[in-house]
Parts: structure tokens; sequence; C-alpha cells
């Protein structure tokens, strides 16, 4: 039995959030949005966005976004981001 494959493209939305070390020591979230044409695997950026640099590295549970890899030795390891809050008075 032979099938009959369509030629209209079947494209998915792919999202991917990076962080960038700025001069300051805070990072900026890049968050990028790129499509995806499942019948021939072809990607294209659709979008980039740079937030401002108002994220930390924080030890504490209450994080906005978590960065998982797998470190030289093998083992999961992750990094932690927050929300930088600052104070009037600087």
């Amino acid at each position: 039995m032979k099938s009959i494959d369509s030629v209209v493209p079947d494209i998915k939305e792919e999202k991917s959030i990076s962080f960038v070390r700025e001069e300051n020591g805070l990072f900026s979230k890049i968050e990028k949005t790129f499509l995806r044409n499942r019948k021939t695997n072809e990607v294209k950026l659709f979008s980039e966005n740079k937030s401002e640099p108002v994220y930390r590295i924080t030890l504490e549970d209450d994080f906005e976004h978590e960065v998982k890899f797998q470190g030289i030795d093998g083992s999961d390891q992750a990094v932690r981001f927050k929300r930088a809050e600052f104070s009037d008075d600087t």
C-alpha cells in the first residue's frame, strides 16, 4: 500500500532560552523562536528578544529559571537565575 505525502510544509515552533553575562555582572535573558519544517528539517530563526540585564545567579530555592547541563565529570549540574532587585538608594 502506498501513502501520499502532501507538499504542504509541516511547521513546528520551537523556543530556546539562554543567558548572557553583561559587563555589570548581571545576566540578560535571550529568548529565541525558531520555525522548523518537520518534512525537510530546515530551521529558521523567527525572532530573538534580549531582556535588560536583570538576573543574577542564586543558590536559593525561589528562582525564576534553571539551566541544567552535564558537567565535565559527567554529573548533572544546574545554574539558577533570579530576578535582581534594586533599591531606590542605588
